[in-house]
C-alpha cells in the first residue's frame, strides 16, 4: 500500500507549553480572521444589493458545504493540526488551504517533513533523509497504512468549520452600509 504524507512536517526540539502556547495564539488569530472574512463577504453581497437574509443564509450554505468537505477556499478557515512526539522531535500534519497551511507552519516554527512512496523524493532531500522520513512515519503509523494518518496522532482544530458570527459582529457591519 503506497504512504502519502504530503502535508508532514516536524519541529526539533519542541518545548511543549510553548507548542501547546503557539497553537491556542495560533487558533485565536485563524478564527478572528475567519470571521473578518466571513462578515466581509457578507457586507460585499448586502453592498451589491443581495437582501440581508439571503447572504446571511449563503454563509450557512457555504458551511455546510465546508463540512461536507467541498472547497471553498474564499471562505473556509479550518485548519486541523495532528502531532506526535517521537523521540526529541514532533512529528506534524496540517490539515488546511494551502495558504493557511503555510503560515501555520511559518508561525509554529515548523520544517517540510513530508514522506510519499509513490513519486519520486524531492531532489533537495537525499536518499538517506528519504529512508529516515520513511522509518519516522511507519514508527507513527505501525500497520495503520488504510487509516487517515491523523488517526494515530493528537489532533487540534486550530479553526473548525466557519466561525460563528454574533448578532454584534452583523449589526456593527450592517450599520455601516
Amino acid at each position: 500500500m503506497s504512504t502519502r504524507i504530503y502535508h508532514g512536517y516536524t519541529l526539533k526540539p519542541f518545548k511543549y507549553r510553548e507548542w501547546q502556547a503557539g497553537l491556542l495564539e495560533l487558533s485565536e488569530e485563524l478564527t478572528a480572521e475567519c470571521r473578518q472574512r466571513c462578515l466581509n463577504w457578507i457586507h460585499g453581497l448586502i453592498k451589491s444589493g443581495t437582501p440581508v437574509g439571503e447572504a446571511l443564509y449563503s454563509v450557512f450554505e457555504a458551511r455546510r458545504m465546508i463540512e461536507s468537505g467541498q472547497r471553498r477556499p474564499e471562505l473556509d478557515g479550518t485548519c486541523k493540526v495532528s502531532w506526535y512526539v517521537l523521540g526529541n522531535r514532533l512529528m506534524v500534519l496540517i490539515y488546511a488551504e494551502p495558504a493557511i497551511e503555510e503560515r501555520t507552519a511559518d508561525m509554529l516554527g515548523l520544517s517540510p517533513y513530508g514522506y510519499w512512496n509513490n513519486t519520486d523524493r524531492p531532489d533537495d532531500v537525499s536518499a538517506r533523509q528519504w529512508a529516515r522520513r520513511k522509518r519516522d512515519w511507519q514508527n507513527i503509523l505501525g500497520d495503520h497504512f488504510e487509516r487517515p494518518p491523523s488517526s494515530c496522532m493528537m489532533s487540534f482544530d486550530l479553526v473548525g468549520s466557519l466561525p460563528i458570527l454574533s448578532v454584534d459582529d452583523l449589526q456593527s457591519r450592517t450599520t455601516k452600509l
